[in-house]
């Protein structure tokens, strides 16, 4: 498994903790921001995801980083 796939279960995991944390707040601009937050880290996972999907390419495929075309 990648870093960025380990990270990404991490920020996951974090957000599904701010989620649980809004549940149980009792002021709603609280719980509003908690849940904010955790979309957030649900974001900054999914790019992580994208990010250890593009490495998997990349070492299957070593030549698909150079460029040709005109200068």
């Amino acid at each position: 498994m990648s870093d960025a796939v380990q990270l990404a279960e991490s920020y996951r995991s974090k957000a599904e903790e701010l989620r649980s944390i809004a549940d149980t707040d009792e002021h709603v601009r609280t719980q509003e921001e908690l849940r904010r937050l955790a979309l957030d880290y649900e974001r900054i996972a999914e790019t992580l995801d994208a990010i250890g999907r593009t490495k998997n390419v990349l070492r299957k495929h070593p030549g698909g980083t150079s460029r040709s075309g005109p200068a």
